[in-house]
């Protein structure tokens, strides 16, 4: 399978500024699991954890869940809570041998807890996570914010080993609602934007008894740093999802964007919805009311499903989900999403690019445009576009 990039080159011949469209084939292969054997102390089994991940650094950092010594974390009456703190270095398979090392950070520690809601600042190296249950059946859910610092165990500025710190924030303005006679949240997704240093998060349960919510939140100053943090509910037009737990999220970071999946609503959800202003600011930095937007995908859709997990990547922007449960069974399945934060593309005779929305004029950009993505062609001013844009209606076949 192949697809098409296009991209800009602006030549001058003496007094002529020439511009060009160029189109390569890009190929794509089939993927394949691959099965990493660490060394290290390996951490207990568990469910219900959470894990973020340093490209930096190569390191996953994973925390807390249920674990299936005996306890009280799920409704077999077996199962113990954790809030342990473990990275996975060389996370990625490449290089030298991923290595598992439990972190044994100061401060705090939270409560131990499962199906909680932890997002990752790359930049000043700092894991937040939110919510969650502390026992199946417990009244209520949790609803307290922690910072973990030095979260992959290791100084950013150096790289050297640092001992990671734990800071419980209090915020102001919440936390969001349940509904019923407690706040608090367990089966939640939230997810985070560097530009703003706001998270984003989208239904859940309010339990117990638990009744489902899809009501949308951010948390500004979420990382710790620059001001007070503050609950504030967004109310956005469009749809609403239904309400549901067990769903997953991902951040389109440059389109500030939020996309959810699945959950479990009356039922084990397949639906893809999209958050666009999804931090409640535009990207000014004024306020702007975000726009619920269900997309419509081409092709089989994979079964609903609950519990599952998903990431983003966002050169290609397409979401991946693998696994989760439905009412009869686990899954073990993975699917692609293409476009999927929404905004389609225009072909033209084979050419991906996206209409030009937004449009800024930078003298210092390169002359080489990668236009595959919208708000990846920022660079592109309205002369280039001018070159680009023919009638479009007439040249949308083939797509």
């Amino acid at each position: 399978m192949s697809r098409n990039l296009c991209f800009l080159k602006r030549v001058r011949f003496g007094a002529l500024l020439l511009t060009f469209l160029f189109v390569a084939p890009i190929h794509t292969f089939s993927s394949s699991w691959i099965k990493l054997t660490p060394t290290g102390g390996l951490p207990p089994a568990r469910f219900g954890h959470t894990s973020v991940y340093d490209p930096a650094s190569n390191r996953l950092i994973l925390f807390g869940g249920c674990s299936n010594v005996p306890g009280t974390c799920n409704t077999f009456g077996r199962g113990v809570t954790l809030n342990d703190v473990w990275v996975l270095s060389n996370a990625n398979g490449l290089g030298e041998t991923p290595t598992w090392t439990q972190l044994t950070p100061t401060g705090g520690p939270p409560p131990a807890r499962f199906l909680h809601v932890a997002v990752y600042d790359q930049v000043n190296n700092r894991m937040i996570i939110w919510g969650g249950d502390s026992t199946f059946g417990s009244l209520p859910d949790l609803t307290d914010v922690w910072v973990l610092t030095n979260a992959n165990g290791l100084d950013r500025a150096t790289g050297l080993p640092a001992t990671p710190n734990w800071i419980q924030l209090f915020p102001t303005g919440g936390p969001p609602t349940s509904g019923v006679s407690f706040p608090g949240r367990e089966g939640s997704t939230g997810v985070y934007d560097s530009t703003t240093n706001r998270m984003i998060v989208f239904g859940g349960d309010a339990c117990d008894p638990c009744t489902v919510k899809n009501d949308v939140w951010v948390l500004t100053n979420v990382n710790g740093l620059g001001g007070a943090p503050q609950w504030m509910q967004l109310f956005p037009t469009g749809g609403p999802p239904a309400p549901r737990g067990g769903h997953s999220a991902v951040d389109d970071a440059a389109g500030n964007r939020m996309v959810i999946f699945g959950g479990s609503t009356s039922v084990y959800s397949s639906e893809t919805w999209v958050l666009a202003n999804a931090t409640g600011l535009d990207r000014t930095g004024n306020p702007v009311t975000p726009v619920w937007t269900q997309l419509a995908p081409s092709g089989a859709l994979p079964p609903g499903r609950s519990a599952h997990t998903a990431a983003y990547d966002a050169a290609t922007n397409r979401m991946v989900i693998f696994a989760g449960t439905t009412a009869t069974s686990f899954l073990n399945d993975v699917w692609l999403l293409d476009n999927a934060n929404g905004t389609e593309p225009v072909c033209l005779h084979g050419v991906r690019f996206f209409r030009p929305e937004r449009l800024q004029s930078h003298g210092t950009c390169s002359l080489a445009m990668i236009c595959m993505m919208e708000h990846r062609t920022g660079c592109l001013s309205s002369e280039d576009w001018a070159v680009l844009r023919p009638p479009l209606p007439s040249m949308t076949l083939g797509c």
